[in-house]
């Protein structure tokens, strides 16, 4: 590989800007992994909060 061949942009940009025609699906899949840490939390917040209300 030469270097003029080696883009001199970010990876993250480059990897942005390919990802624009996928934006739905990109909202879609972050929305969906909030939604599963936050679902993933929530037992063990409401175990400690029933521990707190019976002491």
């Amino acid at each position: 590989m030469t270097s003029s061949s080696i883009s001199k942009q970010h990876p993250l940009l480059r990897l942005l800007r390919y990802a624009k025609n996928y934006r739905p699906q990109v909202w879609t899949a972050a929305t969906f992994t909030v939604l599963n840490t936050i679902f993933d939390l929530a037992p063990s917040y409401l175990i400690g909060a029933n521990q707190e209300i019976d002491t």
